[in-house]
């Protein structure tokens, strides 16, 4: 609407157009594809930014006047997450999950943690041989437990870098103590 900019009078019918495309856009098959090709004109992806050329006449079907085409820019980049290469838009993707394999690390850090303060288990040794894995594994799994607040909401929420996952962490360590430099080293900042 905003960048439509449509008179008053005209608020109503670029409200049903929209409604109506948004409608098309959820179909499968021909029509969705000649529609999206109506109304993009071009997609250029730079090394920071994705730039999206729309053609608003595709929207209208008895136009008096010719509108202008439309250029929406978002930043984005093209990075590395694992094994993939995502477009990543405005520092993460579109409709991510919550990573479970990271979530799930951070809670048995923060188990671990409650156990050795609690007294139930009196060493990072002990630990290890209960989980059949190695006192160094523990050590680095542990960091996750001083994670910054914040940093564990996007992580559960799934709003964390797309680059941030259980195995990055497992490079980054020792992580730093200080949440501000926590944020910076893992990308939210």
């Amino acid at each position: 609407m905003e960048l439509l900019n449509p008179k008053a009078n005209q608020v109503q019918e670029v409200n049903n157009t929209i409604r109506k495309c948004r409608d098309l856009l959820k179909l499968d098959g021909k029509e969705r594809y000649e529609f999206i090709h109506q109304l993009v004109n071009r997609v250029r992806v730079l090394a920071d930014s994705i730039d999206i050329k729309i053609n608003p006449n595709a929207l209208f079907d008895d136009l008096p006047n010719q509108i202008e085409p439309i250029t929406i820019s978002s930043q984005a980049k093209i990075e590395r997450c694992g094994m993939a290469i995502r477009l990543m838009v405005g520092n993460r993707t579109a409709q991510q999950l919550p990573d479970q394999a990271l979530i799930n690390s951070i809670r048995k850090a923060q188990n671990w943690i409650e156990e050795l303060t609690s007294g139930k288990m009196t060493s990072v040794g002990m630990i290890a041989l209960q989980e059949g894995t190695t006192s160094n594994v523990v050590t680095r799994m542990m960091y996750r437990a001083f994670l910054a607040p914040d940093i564990i909401k996007a992580i559960m929420n799934g709003t964390q870098p797309a680059s941030l996952n259980s195995d990055r962490l497992k490079n980054l360590v020792p992580l730093p103590l200080d949440w501000e430099d926590q944020r910076k080293l893992l990308g939210f900042n």
